[in-house]
């Protein structure tokens, strides 16, 4: 558990702007079961931008 904590914290620094929203979608992305838009991502119970501004 501890190498994916760090990878994901690494991740997260690696993003940038808006890197809440983008790590967010990265979680939807990998947890979908599908995915057939970006905008069906949103929809993704883990996706939940909490800073829209970044």
């Amino acid at each position: 558990m501890a190498a994916l904590r760090e990878f994901r914290e690494d991740w997260f620094g690696c993003l940038g702007a808006r890197r809440n929203a983008l790590f967010e979608l990265t979680d939807a992305v990998l947890s979908a079961p599908t995915i057939t838009s970006l905008p069906y991502l949103s929809l993704e119970p883990v996706f939940r931008p909490r800073d829209l501004a970044g």
